[in-house]
């Protein structure tokens, strides 16, 4: 059984977080603490989250700072593993919210793995990630083995393949049309 603990709650400006470490834990129980990233520079404005400026966004000075105040919070906490994002302002935010535990090679005791299936979805360039190499030089304590290591974000170019074509396609017959406003019903699935 595993159980979920309300361990984080949003509080301005930073992120509180209250643990329930010994108090429910059991052999046959784990508590996991989920924490969203700290303010990206994609957070500061909804229309430049479009834009190649936030192509895999990084973390504002405002978030440097979230993080430096969560890491407060989190140096008591008994963490076995840290699971992150691939994504630079997600990564960021694991190592500067758990300094402690993310040391350098001669110090490291606690894995931080990367997995794809913990990001966010892919709307933008500030969803899109930098290539598995480039990662790995920038977070050498980081494992990035279960990636695949292609030059490209497998992710990003998935979902460009499926809707990439629909998206031009959609937009050069509106640009086409002279009507001064028009409404597109599509379904709920194909909204990017």
């Amino acid at each position: 059984m595993m159980m979920l603990s309300t361990a984080a709650a949003y509080a301005s400006p930073a992120v509180s977080l209250f643990s329930v470490n010994s108090a429910y834990q059991s052999s046959t129980s784990k508590i996991l603490h989920l924490i969203r990233h700290a303010e990206g520079t994609h957070n500061l404005n909804e229309e430049q989250s479009k834009l190649p400026l936030h192509f895999d966004a990084k973390l504002t000075e405002k978030g440097v700072k979230q993080c430096n105040e969560l890491a407060k919070e989190t140096k008591d906490l008994d963490v076995e593993l840290i699971v992150v994002s691939p994504l630079t302002r997600t990564l960021d935010t694991a190592i500067l919210s758990f300094p402690h535990l993310y040391g350098d090679k001669n110090t490291k005791t606690v894995p931080f793995i990367a997995h794809e299936e913990w990001r966010e979805t892919v709307n933008f360039l500030c969803d899109a990630r930098r290539p598995t190499s480039v990662l790995q030089q920038q977070y050498p304590n980081v494992c990035f083995n279960n990636l695949v290591h292609e030059p490209d974000d497998p992710i990003w170019a998935h979902y460009e393949s499926i809707f990439g074509d629909h998206a031009a396609h959609l937009s050069k017959r509106e640009s086409d049309d002279p009507s001064p406003c028009t409404t597109e019903h599509i379904p709920l699935g194909k909204c990017y």
